[in-house]
């Protein structure tokens, strides 16, 4: 699903002008560690500006910029809510077999899984 990212819409050799700007690099930095013409480099950062809607190539690495950070903490968070669920199963599963124990119940393969309700004498 393409949500519009900005660095999704790069060609490979644009996403590697777009880091290499993004650290600082210069036009001629660039030509030498891509093996790249000037012409060629020029035309990918034309490219990029063109890409993300910027008015400059300060404003289009701006954006991407930003936009990297929050893809990476989009990531981190993504990850985070994968390790509250382990958590969430773990401690589910963890009450079942408490449960089961206390009322008299073998588990057997329903660990995780709600128990059915117990009548109240």
């Amino acid at each position: 699903m393409d949500i519009g990212w900005r660095w999704s819409r790069l060609s490979a050799s644009e996403k590697k002008v777009a880091e290499l700007l993004l650290e600082g690099k210069s036009n001629k930095d660039i030509c030498g560690e891509m093996f790249l013409s000037r012409a060629r480099v020029q035309e990918c950062i034309k490219r990029i500006v063109m890409k993300t809607a910027a008015e400059s190539t300060r404003s289009a690495i701006a954006l991407l910029a930003e936009e990297r950070e929050t893809l990476l903490l989009l990531r981190v968070l993504e990850q985070a809510t994968d390790g509250v669920a382990v958590v969430q199963d773990g401690v589910c599963r963890f009450a079942n077999r408490a449960v089961a124990e206390i009322c008299g119940y073998t588990t057997g393969g329903d660990c995780g899984y709600a128990l059915p309700r117990v009548r109240s004498s």
